[in-house]
């Protein structure tokens, strides 16, 4: 049932691989040759942080925050932090870390 393809090689090793008569067909020989390969050739995707903006990469395709500590920020974001930024914006002066979704809404785009 199972035959050697010439063309069918291992992407990791260079084995040959065997050819089922049905299924998919194989890409690697072993996983330890997929984990391998996969550790070797990351896939990177580009993200912007949803808390301060930044840009960042990361090898997974729903990341939303480029850090824990803006992950924690956002989620517990409270009532009294958007009150003190607002303070010190009309004070003049400088606010440390502004959410996106905050300086969205200052600029007049929100959805």
């Amino acid at each position: 049932m199972e035959e050697v393809c010439a063309d069918s090689v291992c992407r990791q090793c260079g084995k040959p691989l065997e050819k089922k008569s049905a299924g998919r067909r194989r890409i690697y020989c072993s996983d330890e040759c997929r984990r391998l390969w996969v550790k070797k050739h990351p896939s990177l995707y580009k993200h912007e942080c949803m808390f301060c903006g930044k840009e960042y990469e990361s090898q997974t395709k729903n990341q939303k925050f480029c850090s824990h500590d803006c992950y924690i920020r956002n989620r517990f974001w409270r009532q009294e932090d958007t009150e003190e930024i607002m303070k010190l914006i009309l004070a003049g002066k400088k606010v440390p870390m502004v959410p996106k979704w905050l300086k969205d809404i200052l600029n007049g785009e929100a959805k």
